[in-house]
């Protein structure tokens, strides 16, 4: 059964465009459209209702050594109120999942995971706990994302924010975060629903835009983030991903002997298409009439008024610069183009 959000209302209320995402009715858009919300988040500030995000909790004595051992990032150089950037993979080097990670105490641990692999997280975890506790916490979770160059400006008045980025404080019975999901400067406040919703009212009588998943994806995608399921699968290793980055040298982890033990066979690149279409996920890539590789995702960029794409193609092709994209029953050209596209100015 298709969910809700606590603040589902609120987005009918705001005239939300609703549609089924990871088992819930999220906006998609509203009424001024994706192009008007993905310019508010680049240039001033957007809020958007990731309630839906999964949250799962692992404490005890031994939770350092149990998540170095299943996350290929360093998590023992962590202290309390940092977060890390992570992938969780299988044993064949797959991504299970790409999540968060909270260091809320040196025997607790708060893993953001992608909303549609909750149950599937918590289970693979659950089935390598021992001597820890691993818990699925995400019905006692809300969480407001507020993004922009202009979020700290119109939150300082409402919170206690954290000054560094990728780190986090807890007040009033709030975690607020400073990580983001779109190349902009935000901050993520996760808390119990009628806390989301009085912060959710106040900001939007400030007149801070409500945001979709439409321009959510494509904020990430043109500041080269992964999105699961289409940069990162369980058939995808973080390497050919080119999150080399998350993958740490100095420790073992589940997957790390598959990912360094064989030669790298597929880069992600970047692609332009250079006449009218939008490359789409999985539409295939030839050079020269050879299949190449596939699109990962594609999108119009609103940014560079631009058809953008990400594309992971066999190694053999890897200094090529031009190739053909498959749209329906017609080739798209594209030529290669540096990632990310999109990288803003640090203050």
């Amino acid at each position: 059964m298709t969910k809700k959000t606590p603040l589902y209302q609120h987005h009918i209320q705001a005239n939300g465009k609703m549609v089924e995402f990871a088992g819930y009715l999220l906006p998609v858009n509203y009424s001024q459209g994706i192009l008007y919300e993905h310019d508010q988040v680049r240039n001033n500030v957007g809020m958007f209702d990731v309630s839906h995000m999964g949250e799962i909790t692992v404490k005890g004595k031994n939770a350092l050594a149990f998540l170095e051992n299943c996350l290929s990032n360093n998590v023992s150089c962590l202290k309390q109120g940092a977060i890390r950037y992570t992938v969780m993979c299988n044993k064949d080097g797959g991504c299970i999942d790409d999540l968060l990670l909270y260091c809320l105490n040196s025997e607790e641990y708060l893993l953001v995971v992608n909303a549609a692999n909750r149950q599937k997280d918590y289970d693979y975890l659950k089935g390598l706990a021992q001597d820890v506790e691993v818990k699925d916490v995400s019905d006692s979770y809300c969480q407001l994302a507020i993004q922009g160059p202009n979020s700290y400006e119109v939150l300082k008045d409402e919170l206690v924010l954290p000054n560094n980025y990728f780190t986090f404080i807890e007040d009033q019975g709030l975690i607020i975060s400073r990580t983001g999901y779109t190349g902009e400067d935000g901050f993520e406040v996760y808390g119990p629903e009628d806390k989301i919703i009085r912060l959710w009212e106040r900001l939007i009588n400030k007149g801070v835009n409500p945001c979709g998943l439409g321009c959510r994806d494509t904020l990430r995608f043109e500041a080269g983030l992964s999105l699961y399921g289409h940069e990162i699968t369980e058939t995808i290793s973080p390497k050919e991903a080119g999150l080399d980055f998350i993958l740490a040298n100095d420790k073992d982890f589940i997957g790390k002997q598959a990912i360094f033990n064989k030669e790298k066979q597929r880069y992600l690149i970047g692609l332009q298409i250079t006449e009218r279409g939008i490359a789409r996920s999985e539409a295939k890539v030839f050079y020269q009439g050879q299949e190449a590789g596939f699109i990962t995702s594609g999108i119009y960029s609103p940014t560079y008024k631009k058809a953008l794409a990400n594309a992971l193609i066999s190694a053999e092709y890897q200094e090529k610069t031009e190739f053909m994209v498959e749209q329906k029953n017609r080739l798209l050209k594209a030529k290669v183009a540096k990632l990310p596209f999109y990288k803003r100015e640090r203050k």
